[in-house]
């Protein structure tokens, strides 16, 4: 087993395979439209893809660092979800991933879905990865790992000569949007050509931490296993991560949900802040 405190070079490499060859998966599954769709509940899809690659990481994990609990979203014929959730409240060390967020939108033929996968240290974000394979977006990073875009040095620096929200670059989520949950907010940017709309959270906070966006937001309660790998890519990243409450996001509590997000660089949120405050 690893040492508490650091993955070493070599496990990150094979960490780092392991998920792109799960996300080679299911982008062929995705290109050939060659899956199957079920629904764990009303509204909320799930294929074979998200099974495919949930299978293939947990083997492959359970290789690497036996042992080791994992908090996946999908379950499979290495854990129950009874089995999942008592290991991990005490778990020193956990793996936490969600081995195709976006589902709805990788059903849907958008490119927009991704696998995120983080190794929590007493219950903190130490290293994570983010892969989109549409759209060949490969992150990883932590704290004390640095920050890698498609295999290259990143900073993940972005502008703080923000003047108002419209000069933000904002990433909203797409069923969150089309809810009105952010009514007041797109009021405030009508004539702004600065805001998207993507599907996984996962992928919104991989494109944060790379310096492709500015801020993203949920106002919709989060599972860990939607934000542990942008945990910690945003703290490599230095980038705010609070709940809606303004409060530092917590992983792994009582309960894996988090009350929505707010992420982005320190004086992008400050802005949105200060529009929430403006607002009430």
């Amino acid at each position: 087993m690893s040492d508490i405190n650091e993955l070493s070079k070599s496990e990150i490499d094979q960490c780092c395979h392991v998920v792109r060859e799960a996300g080679n998966r299911i982008l062929t599954m995705f290109q050939e439209k060659s899956f199957t769709v079920s629904y764990k509940e009303k509204k909320h899809p799930v294929t074979n893809a998200d099974y495919e690659a949930n299978n293939y990481i947990v083997s492959n994990l359970n290789k690497l660092f036996p042992d080791e609990p994992i908090l996946s979203e999908e379950t499979s014929e290495f854990y129950t979800r009874d089995r999942m959730d008592k290991e991990r409240q005490n778990a020193k060390r956990l793996w936490v991933i969600d081995p195709l967020d976006g589902t709805k939108e990788f059903i849907d033929g958008v490119p927009n879905f991704s696998i995120s996968v983080a190794l929590l240290l007493n219950n903190k974000a130490e290293f994570g990865i983010i892969f989109n394979p549409a759209e060949d977006f490969f992150i990883q990073g932590g704290k004390n790992y640095g920050l890698f875009v498609n295999g290259q040095k990143a900073d993940g620096k972005k502008t703080t000569d923000f003047t108002d929200l419209k000069s933000i670059k904002i990433a909203l989520s797409y069923s969150e949007t089309q809810s009105g949950n952010f009514q007041d907010l797109t009021r405030a940017l009508q004539t702004s050509d600065n805001t998207l709309t993507i599907g996984s959270v996962a992928y919104k906070l991989g494109l944060l931490a790379g310096g492709k966006i500015d801020l993203v937001l949920s106002r919709r309660p989060k599972s860990s296993w939607d934000i542990a790998g942008g945990a910690a890519l945003l703290e490599a990243a230095n980038m705010t991560f609070l709940d809606q409450l303004e409060q530092p996001v917590q992983l792994n509590g009582p309960s894996i949900l988090t009350n929505g997000i707010i992420a982005g660089s320190p004086s992008a949120v400050e802005l949105y802040q200060k529009f929430l405050r403006s607002s009430t």
